[in-house]
């Protein structure tokens, strides 16, 4: 999800959940309720994208700490 979240920001120019500039220009006007609803939806997304990147943080972590050990033992612990 985050690598397709950063496909769509960098092809859209803006967060998926959020509206973009032309269709704010396009309606000529936009919505403080919309918006506050979309920010919201963004907040919750965002937290799980946080979430997802501390999972694979914590993976990369494990799998340094197992190969550091598997070097260390192959050398015979010096």
């Amino acid at each position: 999800p985050i690598d397709e979240m950063a496909n769509y920001v960098e092809r859209e120019r803006h967060l998926p959940t959020i509206e973009g500039r032309d269709t704010w220009k396009q309606d000529g006007t936009f919505s403080l309720d919309e918006l506050s609803t979309q920010l919201w939806v963004t907040v919750e997304e965002q937290a799980l994208y946080i979430k997802e990147l501390n999972e694979r943080m914590e993976l990369l972590r494990k799998h340094l700490v197992r190969q550091r050990l598997n070097e260390l033992e192959g050398r015979g612990g010096n």
